[in-house]
């Protein structure tokens, strides 16, 4: 939803979708409804300020109502005008605090305009004859306004509250399913038998060569394993784990290949408390392996840097002539995950000579997965 949230500028009449959008359901009704509600309520609550003798005949009372319910759909115009401009600009369900107190200023402003207005221009033509009508104190004006916009914004935040919960739970679910599917299909990428032959040849020429070596390669092996499981019910890691996972990922390649492949990591210490999906740089580093040329006479070159709001791999771009059966496992899967958590600034770049991708990094809530 928040994906779909745009700037409507002052757009007093939005069609189906936007108001659906921006409130979170389509008020039409409900405001045919709310309004003469809420004006039987201001009736009530002015009714001391019209003359007796009007508040004891039927057409009297139809009238005081009436002049309550042009008051009630002027401060529901505008309360709503208030909270669409407010909700374009603060959407998230974390930003409610700041969204509701920007909308109780913006009531105490609109209702003393309001007031101030009626005060000097329609009061002295009602208080005009022997109409009988009572000026009410402005204090007690203001109050009894502000009681009725404060009712009209609690519906809408309770509504787009709710709404947006529900809405949040469906993400999170299939948030869930999506980085168990990603888990999942890293865990079988691994378990190929690609993989496993490639990866027990490389172990059995160092047994005999290099014994230590050859220790590390396992230890290393069984990290990558490790922490497939270990982060298949995360939706998000700090960055600083994200590279050891990636160390250990490169390592093993780095054996493998022997020289023919470089992998660069220029992140300072400072992002390290960023946050990424799980296993999205492995996974990246992963595919340029496996769909670009890795040789001798042409070494792969792998980049991965940090900068304030995003991290960038970047590799060569030379193609296989034939490429390895594609898994599923790529930029779609990591896309998509970014998405759900309501990021869509993943973003690839093709030139002659390199392949980027670039992540966002999140900052807003690191705290909690600290």
């Amino acid at each position: 939803m928040l994906n779909q949230i745009k700037i409507y500028g002052m757009k007093l009449f939005l069609n189906k979708a936007e108001r659906r959008c921006l409130l979170g359901f389509d008020d039409h009704r409900v405001a045919l409804i709310g309004i003469p509600l809420l004006a039987w309520v201001a009736y009530l609550l002015f009714k001391p300020a019209f003359p007796v003798e009007v508040t004891q005949t039927w057409s009297g009372v139809l009238t005081c109502y009436f002049v309550g319910l042009v008051h009630t759909s002027i401060y529901w115009l505008i309360m709503r005008a208030i909270l669409i401009g407010l909700r374009q600009r603060l959407p998230r369900l974390e930003q409610t605090g700041r969204r509701i107190g920007w909308l109780l200023l913006g009531a105490l402003v609109g209702v003393l305009t309001v007031e101030l207005f009626a005060m000097s221009f329609i009061d002295p033509f009602l208080r005009d004859g022997e109409s009988g009508f009572i000026s009410p104190p402005l204090l007690f004006t203001v109050a009894a306004c502000m009681l009725l916009s404060v009712m009209v914004l609690a519906m809408y935040e309770s509504v787009y509250f709710f709404v947006r919960y529900r809405q949040s739970l469906v993400e999170q679910e299939r948030l869930a399913k999506a980085n168990m599917q990603a888990q999942l299909a890293a865990l079988k990428q691994q378990t190929n038998p690609h993989f496993l032959f490639n990866s027990l040849n490389t172990l059995a020429d160092l047994i005999p060569e290099d014994p230590r070596l050859a220790t590390q390669f396992v230890q290393r092996l069984s990290a990558v394993y490790r922490r497939i499981l270990e982060y298949r019910h995360q939706e998000l890691i700090d960055l600083g784990t994200e590279l050891e996972a990636l160390r250990d990922y490169v390592f093993l390649m780095q054996v493998r290949f022997q020289g023919k492949l470089r992998v660069e990591l220029e992140v300072e210490p400072a992002y390290h408390r960023a946050l990424v999906v799980p296993l999205s740089l492995q996974l990246l580093v992963e595919n340029a392996i496996k769909h670009n040329v890795v040789s001798a006479r042409q070494p792969l070159h792998v980049r991965v840097k940090a900068s304030e709001d995003r991290i960038e791999v970047r590799n060569d771009y030379r193609p296989r002539e034939r490429g390895d059966e594609s898994t599923g496992i790529g930029q779609q899967n990591i896309r998509r995950r970014y998405e759900l958590l309501g990021y869509s600034q993943v973003m690839m770049a093709v030139s002659d000579d390199s392949y980027t991708v670039r992540l966002p990094l999140i900052w807003e809530s690191a705290e909690a997965y600290a």
